[in-house]
């Protein structure tokens, strides 16, 4: 992992600092950034890691530390620079991540540039691995998006109930979600139908994020 000089961070106060950017055709950008000090990973239109969207994993993990049990084998579907993963392993040094991420590009550039520590990649589709898969995990973390939008195939009940079938019980999903009021509620819905027994936590406008239990 290449490290940025303590220079470039203090120069990223007064305005963002590009390191590299590249291009896929899941991707049309790829950015990692330095801002504020910190190392990020960005498309035109959003976060990918490490800025807001830490926060948003941030608090949502610690609700779940909060609630349950430490949790030793992971799936993470969307990856990114690996916010979630670098959380993860502070409340937990020893859990197992299998993580599951589309795009080639953004795996070498977590390699690269931010948390990949003994993380177990795959690149494949989200919603083709769920199905086909057959392993049971503690916790599994959807953070899929294709820029701000998030792909048809993890937004159904089908999904959730392929993802409900590699829980055992007492495991958790956690989905983090993006839309206004209506597409949250709709999504909601179709979480629900799987998961009924939930909870919601809004951290932004347009962040919703679903913690579901398997009983």
């Amino acid at each position: 992992m290449n490290r940025v000089s303590p220079i470039l961070k203090f120069l990223s106060w007064f305005w963002p600092i590009r390191l590299e950017r590249r291009s896929s055709p899941y991707n049309r950008v790829l950015d990692v950034d330095v801002s504020c000090g910190k190392l990020q990973l960005n498309t035109r239109q959003a976060n990918y890691s490490f800025g807001r969207l830490h926060e948003v994993m941030e608090k949502s993990l610690a609700l779940v530390h909060e609630q349950s049990k430490s949790y030793q084998n992971v799936l993470m579907l969307g990856y990114g620079g690996g916010s979630a993963a670098q959380i993860l392993r502070r409340y937990n040094p020893d859990c197992r991540i299998t993580a599951v991420e589309l795009d080639p590009e953004v795996v070498a550039l977590a390699k690269k540039w931010f948390y990949s520590t003994d993380i177990q990649f795959v690149v494949d589709d989200a919603g083709d691995f769920v199905r086909q898969q057959t392993g049971s995990y503690d916790l599994i973390i959807c953070d899929v998006f294709r820029d701000i939008y998030m792909p048809d195939a993890v937004c159904n009940v089908a999904f959730y109930e392929h993802c409900k079938r590699l829980m055992h019980s007492g495991a958790c999903i956690i989905h983090n979600t993006m839309g206004n009021k209506q597409e949250a509620a709709n999504q909601e819905a179709l979480f629900r139908a799987v998961f009924p027994n939930m909870k919601t936590l809004s951290l932004f406008t347009n962040n919703t994020i679903f913690h579901g239990f398997c009983e």
